[in-house]
């Protein structure tokens, strides 16, 4: 669920009213002329700055720019709606994971033998994506396989801040549930045909330090041909993934492979 705390602006007058739909402290103290908007929010929350032509029921409040880009003149004389009142809405749990902009991730990667390695992840920004209504992350990887030679892969997915869903088919517009809030035993089927259980909340020591109430989640690939085809995987609400442990890989590997996140940047 997401959370809005408003308090809208007329930018062209400074005239401003407060709509409260939260007793969380949210709210636009100022919006100066020289366009800096000052808002309160608690400590540790993820929010957005939205806008809206007009206020009223059936005020189109966006936090989008792009039809307001690249804009094809079709008569001599053109109306399009343009940014006059700004409102602030605001994740006060946090968002499961931000997918924020060139944030990066490095993780050490050993098998059963020892062998080493590491794998750098990196959000290289959000797009919209129309048909999927949704803003997605945009994520590339690449690591040396403790097998030899090099993977790399890239995907995109969106966060709020109770589960995380990724892009699955982009032909059928179909997505995927990938991680969810919730308790000890929560289990769920995801369009993968991948059973996803929430096994432990705990906390993760790794190469870049402790994190706190990380929840664990078992994967099991029931597509999948390998004997064992299962995934641990640490999510620490408000960061991303910590660590995971992949035990359905290619027969030829020593199981299990192991990622732990070694550094990040620009969280």
């Amino acid at each position: 669920m997401k959370p809005f705390h408003i308090l809208v602006l007329l930018a062209a007058t400074g005239i401003f009213s407060v709509a409260t739909i939260s007793a969380q402290p949210v709210q636009i103290t100022s919006i100066s002329a020289n366009g800096q908007l000052t808002l309160t929010a608690p400590v540790g929350s993820d929010f957005s700055v939205e806008w809206s032509p007009a206020l009223g029921s059936g005020a189109a409040w966006s936090d989008r720019w792009d039809f307001l880009t690249a804009v094809h003149s079709t008569n001599a004389s053109m109306t399009l709606r343009v940014p006059m009142y700004y409102r602030v809405s605001c994740y006060t749990n946090r968002l499961f994971w931000p997918l924020k902009g060139g944030t990066s991730f490095v993780f050490a990667v050993t098998n059963a033998l020892g062998e080493g390695t590491t794998q750098t992840v990196k959000v290289l920004g959000r797009c919209y994506i129309p048909e999927f209504t949704n803003y997605y992350g945009l994520f590339c990887e690449q690591a040396a396989n403790v097998t030899g030679g090099v993977s790399e892969g890239s995907w995109m997915m969106r966060s709020d801040d109770q589960q995380i869903c990724a892009i699955n088919d982009p032909i059928m517009h179909l997505e995927s549930l990938e991680f969810f809030r919730g308790t000890v035993g929560s289990v769920i089927t995801n369009a993968n045909d991948v059973r996803i259980a929430i096994v432990a909340i705990e906390n993760v020591t790794v190469p870049a330090g402790t994190f706190t109430n990380c929840i664990k989640f078992h994967k099991t690939d029931l597509w999948s041909g390998n004997p064992n085809p299962t995934h641990d995987e640490w999510i620490a609400p408000g960061k991303g993934m910590v660590k995971w442990v992949d035990y359905d890989v290619d027969a030829s590997a020593a199981i299990p492979v192991v990622y732990q996140l070694q550094s990040a940047t620009g969280l």
